[in-house]
Parts: structure tokens; sequence; C-alpha cells
């Protein structure tokens, strides 16, 4: 039996649209942006400004007052031709189980 995206989801994806800045690793720029959406696997992103699939960023995530940071990779990067705009989705990097339910406590917070 086939499992859909969402079965295979391990952290659950909270809609919110909270402030994040990408640190483009190499590039020596920072994009700021909102997310989309955010779990504790990756995000969606809307950045004014161009992102290209494979890139690798430090993303950080102010949600609830606190900042959290990740190295993320772009996996994909769709461009609104009506506004410039960038949706990207992002993949986060390894992070310790403390850090990761850090995270998904804070989005569980935002999430009520």
């Amino acid at each position: 039996m086939s499992q859909t995206a969402r079965d295979r989801r391990h952290y659950p994806r909270v809609v919110v649209a909270i402030p994040v800045e990408l640190d483009v690793f190499r590039q020596n720029r920072v994009i700021s942006c909102r997310s989309v959406n955010v779990s504790a696997g990756g995000a969606r992103v809307r950045s004014p400004v161009g992102l290209d699939a494979g890139q690798t960023v430090l993303a950080a995530l102010t949600l609830a007052g606190q900042v959290v940071t990740t190295f993320a990779d772009v996996l994909e990067s769709l461009i609104f031709e009506d506004s410039g705009a960038t949706e990207a989705r992002l993949q986060f990097w390894y992070m310790s189980p403390r850090r990761t339910n850090g995270l998904v406590a804070l989005l569980e917070t935002v999430a009520k």
C-alpha cells in the first residue's frame, strides 16, 4: 500500500507566518522573509528575492519570542511572476533531539 506525504510526515506542519532570516552560505547575503508553514523537519518560506534549489542557508526563525537557528537545504523554489516573490521549501539539517523537541514545543504554542 502506498503512503501519502502526509502519512510519511514525522513532524506536524504548522501554518504560521513568522519572521525568518536566511543567511545564504558562501554568498555573504542575508534575506529577510516570512514562513508559510514550519515543522521540526523544515519550512516553506516566502522571500522577496530568489533562492536556488540546492543552496544551503542558515535559517533563523523567530518563534514565540525565541530565535531558533539551523542549517537547511533549499529543496525547491518557485517564483510568482505577478509579484516576483519566491516561495522556497527548506529541509532542516539534523538537530539534536533536545533542539527538535524544543522547536516542536514552540510550534505547539503558536498552533493553539
